[in-house]
């Protein structure tokens, strides 16, 4: 299966379905069913996550529709969607329209996880271990 990289918190709160959007500056095709990645690095600023969740598949998304481009600017009345404020979406955008992807999400206990290198969104077969992916805390 493949898998989508999110930075924390946002993958965590995709695989609870406490966020249901994710926005992304270019448009991409996500498969019928993915694991929601999270990235070796949070994003900024962004309060607290669990480090020991960084750098793993945490959930398991289910594509949704795709709605957009937007300006950032029109993203304000969708935050409970996208949990995004709208000071780190400009940032995050620099004035590019932006899409939205609808995600259902279901969280799953971390695994590690083969990472692939260069620049990329969505990691093809992703590969999780068979043994449960510890991170030492501290």
């Amino acid at each position: 299966m493949d898998g989508l990289l999110v930075r924390q918190p946002y993958a965590d709160l995709l695989a609870r379905g406490e966020k249901t959007w994710e926005i992304r500056v270019g448009h991409m095709t996500l498969p019928e069913q993915f694991y929601i990645l999270s990235t070796t690095r949070p994003f900024p600023d962004t309060g607290p996550y669990d480090p020991g969740r960084l750098g793993a598949p945490v959930g398991i998304g289910k594509r949704g529709p795709v709605f957009g481009p937007y300006r950032v600017e029109e993203l304000g009345r969708y935050q409970r969607k996208h949990r995004a404020s709208l000071e780190g979406l400009t940032e995050y955008a620099r004035g590019r329209k932006v899409w939205a992807y609808e995600i259902h999400g279901v969280p799953i206990a971390p695994r590690a996880y083969v990472m692939q290198s260069g620049p990329v969104r969505i990691i093809r077969d992703v590969q999780p271990s068979k043994l449960p992916f510890a991170r030492p805390h501290g």
